[in-house]
């Protein structure tokens, strides 16, 4: 996202992939990593109500990477955390609706991300790795959560890329932006 890796359409033009350079979204513009990740206009409901939207119109003029380190500046953690969530839900819907043809998630996506910051909180990892829970409690149901190896060192890679693959069935090829984290003993 930071050095124009997230792979947007006008970013796989300049890779020479043959796409159409418009939003999916809102068919206005090209599909930058600004205009998909905070411009687009369907996105526009999500940042009003989150109030955040004077923040990130403020940025309009600069490139991501200056929004980003503009908005960790004006913005408390807890914001900052709940934006770039938010970020991930965009990307991930985005893709969700192009590759695997679902319905689109928009509308409850701040939810989706205030759900999943819960989550990663509530998973309650130490300074050592020490687990603080073992639960976390949802609805009446006691719901287990992985723990990282207790008082041992352990590294966390991750590594962000395009990937491309193929659909079964046919022969059009797809692009699509893929996670991979891995944890390990040092």
């Amino acid at each position: 996202m930071y050095h124009r890796a997230l792979p947007t359409n006008s970013q796989l033009i300049r890779r020479k992939v043959l796409v159409q350079p418009m939003c999916s979204r809102c068919g206005e513009e090209v599909e930058s990593s600004e205009h998909a990740l905070v411009f687009c206009s369907s996105l526009l409901p999500r940042w009003t109500n989150m109030r955040v939207w004077h923040h990130l119109y403020r940025g309009r003029m600069g490139s991501l990477a200056e929004l980003l380190v503009y908005l960790f500046d004006v913005l408390s953690k807890e914001e900052f955390e709940l934006i770039s969530m938010v970020w991930w839900w965009v990307w991930y819907d985005r893709n969700s609706v192009l590759f695997g043809h679902k319905q689109s998630r928009l509308c409850g996506i701040v939810e989706l991300a205030h759900a999943t910051l819960v989550e990663f909180h509530g998973a309650g990892v130490g300074v050592e790795g020490a687990a603080l829970r073992s639960g976390v409690v949802v609805g009446s149901a006691v719901s287990r959560r992985w723990c990282p190896p207790m008082r041992e060192r352990h590294e966390t890679r991750m590594r962000i890329g395009p990937q491309r693959y193929r659909e079964l069935g046919s022969g059009d090829a797809h692009h699509a932006c893929a996670l991979s984290v891995g944890i390990r003993r040092k």
